[in-house]
This record gives structure tokens, C-alpha cells and sequence, in this order.
């Protein structure tokens, strides 16, 4: 469930988001050096959530903040967000709230009915968007599966392998990892140790193909088998348009 202080910091990322896309759209008109943008919110937590970049920022959010402030400084932009009183006591607001408040128990009293202008079509794909978009949320905010996450950081995508599709999904395994390798294997609880043959380190992937010589000496491949394995890896990554096969995550 979504929490009231993610909805405000949420809303605070958002107009973070319209002062960077405003000044980049006016990037002609810019004036020369520092620019100050004032961005105003009434949720005292979300102030101090956000000045402090503490723990109860949802991940998704966290990293789109941190993202924003890279694009900022790169801008030299200062946002300067500041705490306003809330709307409590306002008597143009209270009667909005009344009102509002007011025509939702009717129309769940049935005393009302909503306009029914919307085609069923219509219905269906809004029903659509607001799913796909609560489906990539709740992907955004998962604390676990952080390796597919990377891998597959949309919902409903698609990955595309060549015909031939050891090697793609032998390379995703790698990058899951979710390999034979010792490491792995320690981590899912198959094998006692994460240590390689040789002693030196947990037998990692960097490890295997980086490091330990004892696997590079006693792999010695040829200038020639080295172009023909860079010639599978790179049409793997980049297959021709009529020679790849589509498999759905």
C-alpha cells in the first residue's frame, strides 16, 4: 500500500523532474550561471525525508532523486524546497474538501450517478494503464530480485536473443547470478564453499575470467578463437533485424 509520505516525496520528485524539463526546454533563453528554483510543500516528513535523503525515501524514489541532483549540479540549478503551512484553515480549501467529501458519499449511497460518458473500450484501457503503472511501482519499490531488476528494470519487456540462444542466456544467467559457479552455488546452498579449486578467492565471475591465472593458463585461446567468440558475443547483443528469436520475461 501506498504510503502517504511516498505520495509527498513522490510529488516533490515530480517537480524536480518539471524544473529540470523547463529549463532545458528554455536552454537558449538560460541566464549565465547559478539559477534558484523554489519548490514549496506543506508535509512537514517529506521536508525532512528529502533534506536528509533518510531511509523511509522508497527506493525507486531514492534513485530518482539521486539522479535528478546529478542532472541539477550538471545544470548548475539549486532547487530550494521549502516547508509552507498546509491548506487546514483555508476556507476556500475547507469548502473544496466538504464538497468533495459530500459528492463521494452520495455517489457511494447511490443517491448520484457518475457520468457515464466513457465507452467501455476507454474503461478498459485506463483500467490497463492504472495496472501497468501499479505493476512497475510495485517492481520499482521490491527490495529483493535486485540482479533481474537491473537486467529487466521494465515491466512487460521483452528480451531478444539470437537464434541461437546459449549464449544470450548463458551471458543473462552471469548477470543473474544465477551460474554454476561456486559462488553462486554457495549463495543458493548446493555446495559448502564459495572458494575456487585453487584457493585464491571465491570463484566469482570476475574472478574465473579476469583474474585467476590458473584458469587463463590453462585455457590458452588463439587471436583466431578470440574474433570468432567477439563475433558471437556482439551478434548476441546486436542480432539482424530477420535472425533473432523473441523470449518474454
Amino acid at each position: 500500500m501506498v504510503s502517504n509520505l511516498e505520495c509527498e516525496t513522490a510529488g516533490i520528485l515530480l517537480g524536480i523532474e518539471i524544473i529540470i524539463s523547463y529549463f532545458d526546454h528554455y536552454s537558449i533563453t538560460k541566464p549565465t550561471g547559478n539559477i534558484s528554483a523554489y519548490l514549496c510543500c506543506d508535509c512537514d516528513s517529506a521536508v525532512k525525508a528529502m533534506d536528509r535523503i533518510n531511509h523511509n525515501i522508497t527506493p525507486y524514489i531514492l534513485r530518482k532523486i539521486l539522479e535528478s541532483h546529478r542532472q541539477l549540479s550538471a545544470a548548475s540549478i539549486n532547487v530550494i524546497l521549502v516547508k509552507v503551512p498546509g491548506h487546514a484553515g483555508i476556507e476556500g480549501n475547507e469548502t473544496a474538501d466538504r464538497h468533495t467529501k459530500d459528492i463521494a458519499f452520495r455517489l457511494f449511497k447511490g443517491e448520484v450517478s457518475a457520468p457515464n460518458m466513457v465507452s467501455v473500450q476507454t474503461a478498459f484501457k485506463i483500467a490497463g494503464e492504472i495496472a501497468m503503472k501499479s505493476w512497475q511501482r510495485f517492481w520499482d519499490n521490491e527490495q529483493s530480485g535486485q540482479y533481474t531488476y537491473d537486467l529487466i528494470p521494465s515491466v512487460k519487456s521483452n528480451v531478444l536473443f539470437s537464434c541461437d540462444s546459449d549464449t544470450g542466456i548463458s551471458y543473462c544467467r552471469l548477470l543473474l547470478h544465477n551460474s554454476m559457479l561456486k559462488d553462486d552455488s554457495y549463495r543458493s546452498g548446493i555446495i559448502l564453499t564459495p572458494v575456487c579449486d585453487c584457493g585464491i578467492s571465491r570463484e566469482t565471475m570476475d574472478l574465473k575470467f579476469f583474474q585467476n591465472s590458473c584458469y587463463i593458463l590453462s585455457q590458452i585461446i588463439s587471436v583466431k578463437e578470440i574474433t570468432e567468440l567477439s563475433k558471437i558475443f556482439f551478434s548476441d547483443l546486436y542480432p539482424a533485424p530477420n535472425d533473432h528469436c523473441n523470449f518474454s520475461f
